[in-house]
């Protein structure tokens, strides 16, 4: 099984029984025929072609044909991975997306490429849930993570104070599963559903934000600053 279509899904497809002459649709169709089929699957089936013969293989890797999978795949996305841009083939770039989705530990690039709304939970108590907008359903703070260690607030934050962060490490030992900043509970690293991050203790929360609510929100000197981060 070639290693792109093995490593494309988390459980890869079967290759369907192999083809009796006379009855490949490559050759009965004709090779436009059969490309214009194919638009039609989806990205599943489609890496099940790549792997039932050499014809259909070729065929089945264009770029024309995985493009369209891949800018669904990424629409809506807070953060879309640079190898979606890089890589060697959009076949390539859709698998390792799907790769990067699952992945749990959070890099520099990451927490510095990216805004964070930033809300205090209920458990913070009475005064500071006072200080926090987002709890008279006004816009949340934004806090800023930068490559030097540094955390700065977004416009209008009235509670900001200084703040460095930190990765810590987990019990057993991994680095980069937690953030730490100034000598606060560290907080807890995940993923959210459009491939953003999720920062959180027991009193407070950040969210990523997406590369289009940051447009909306910070000033286009700072957005572009975080952006070339990634």
């Amino acid at each position: 099984m070639p290693i792109v279509a093995r490593r494309l899904f988390w459980s890869a497809p079967k290759a369907p029984a192999s083809i009796s002459p006379g009855q490949d649709p490559v050759e009965v169709l004709g090779e436009d025929v059969f490309l214009r089929i194919l638009g039609f699957v989806d990205s599943r089936a489609l890496a099940t072609c790549t792997l039932v013969c050499k014809s259909w293989g070729g065929l089945a890797r264009e770029d024309g044909l995985w493009e369209q999978h891949l800018d669904e795949l990424c629409r809506g996305k807070a953060a879309v991975p640079k190898v979606a841009l890089t890589a060697e083939s959009k076949m390539v770039a859709f698998g390792a997306c799907l790769r990067d989705a699952k992945r749990a530990k959070i890099m520099v690039q990451d927490l510095c490429g990216t805004a964070f709304e930033f809300r205090f939970k209920w458990s913070a108590g009475d005064f500071w849930r006072n200080l926090d907008p987002s709890w008279r359903s006004e816009p949340p703070f934004i806090r800023v993570f930068h490559p030097d260690n540094v955390v700065s607030p977004g416009p209008n934050d009235t509670v900001f104070n200084d703040m460095t962060w930190k990765f810590t490490k987990t019990k057993d030992g991994k680095p980069g599963r937690y953030v730490r900043i100034n000598q606060w509970p560290s907080l807890n690293v995940s993923r959210t559903e459009n491939w953003g991050w999720t920062l959180q203790n027991c009193w407070v929360i950040y969210s990523s934000m997406s590369d289009s609510e940051m447009g909306r929100k910070l000033p286009a000197d700072l957005r572009e600053q975080i952006v070339s981060r990634r």
